[in-house]
């Protein structure tokens, strides 16, 4: 594999300019969470987290990226639709890109505590943390992947387009689906307090935190809420949903979250239903509260979530995402009608640990 190269972007801006032919679904964690970050969308920041942008080649063809920047949650993995294929179907070719990758990263970090969990497709995770733990063993350095629950989520990412959605609902449900203005918050943080507590994580977010995080995503019209169609207009949401990583292409789906009392009753498909169709600019909406106009960020040509319960992707096929059904060998569906192209990827986010009293001196 003599064509693989190693490539570093100091520069994020060079690197988004270079891979702007690249920008999908595939690419949304990568590309995305840079984009954001640049953008100044308000988040959780760490600051003494630097940018890191790497990137593995062969030849022209970019096979694997892999960043982080201060209000990443993880390094991010991605790989483009282009290079899916032949990552998924050449065992050699994967070893080779994540052994070198996982040397370079390796010999640039200043310490190999810098790099503690990662987010990205399946394969190639998994070779590149394989590669790693084995790279820090042979200099003495003991490190072990952590598969406990909270640090082991799987899941599948998948998209719609405005191809692949179901017509509107001939009937409006009745909820209106709407943007949440700052007025809304209080009522959101109660429900995002809620969903920290019981994602895989297990989050402690004061309600005055929630609201802090929540305010600056709203004030850009990616908060929504969706109440019961009665229900007061000030009145507490039954759903809310925070979309992110937003591109010039894509944007993430990236929380869903429905209070118990209100589960099973079609909220969240109205929700997703409706905010999908909306940032893909594919009126009519088949619901109300939906405002006229496109969305601060534009229109989109995908949105894209990732889904960590097999049951709720049902929820997702009927709203338009072109995820599978079933697994193994009884795969059904699972690729883009436009494209041809594998339409989702297994997705899993991991952490590595590494044994004080085993890990070098840090570099100058």
């Amino acid at each position: 594999m003599s064509s693989l190269r190693f490539l570093r972007f100091e520069d994020p801006h060079a690197y988004l300019e270079t891979t702007k032919d690249h920008d999908d679904s595939f690419m949304n964690f990568g590309i995305g969470s840079l984009w954001d970050f640049l953008s100044g969308l308000p988040a959780r920041q760490m600051p003494d987290v630097p940018t890191y942008i790497f990137t593995i080649y062969r030849g022209d063809d970019l096979l694997i990226t892999l960043s982080i920047n201060k209000q990443d949650f993880a390094w991010m993995m991605s790989t483009p639709s282009s290079a899916d294929e032949k990552l998924s179907t050449d065992p050699k070719l994967l070893a080779a890109a994540t052994t070198l990758l996982a040397t370079s990263v390796l010999a640039t970090l200043s310490s190999p505590r810098d790099f503690d969990k990662i987010i990205g497709p399946l394969k190639p995770v998994e070779a590149f943390l394989n590669t790693w733990v084995a790279l820090l063993a042979a200099q003495g350095v003991s490190a072990k992947i952590l598969i406990r629950e909270s640090e082991a989520v799987a899941s599948r990412v998948s998209y719609a387009t405005r191809a692949s959605l179901p017509p509107p609902l001939a009937v409006a449900p009745p909820y209106r689906v709407e943007r949440a203005g700052r007025a809304d918050l209080p009522g959101v943080a109660i429900l995002y307090q809620h969903f920290q507590l019981t994602s895989p994580w297990r989050g402690i977010i004061s309600i005055e935190d929630a609201i802090l995080n929540l305010t600056g995503p709203a004030d850009l019209g990616l908060v929504w809420v969706c109440r019961l169609e009665d229900a007061a207009p000030d009145g507490p949401p039954a759903a809310f949903s925070i979309l992110g990583r937003i591109t010039p292409r894509t944007i993430a789906i990236r929380n869903v979250y429905v209070a118990p009392d209100h589960r099973r009753k079609g909220v969240a498909e109205t929700m997703v239903r409706a905010v999908t169709r909306y940032f893909l600019g594919a009126a009519p909406y088949g619901v109300h509260g939906v405002p006229d106009g496109p969305p601060q960020c534009g229109f989109k040509q995908e949105v894209n979530l990732n889904v960590a319960d097999p049951s709720a992707e049902g929820v997702y096929r009927r709203s338009g995402f072109l995820f599978p059904v079933g697994t193994g060998e009884n795969m059904t569906g699972g690729v883009d009608p436009e494209t041809g192209r594998r339409s989702w990827y297994p997705s899993v986010w991991r952490g590595v640990e590494v044994e004080a009293d085993t890990e070098p001196e840090a570099k100058a």
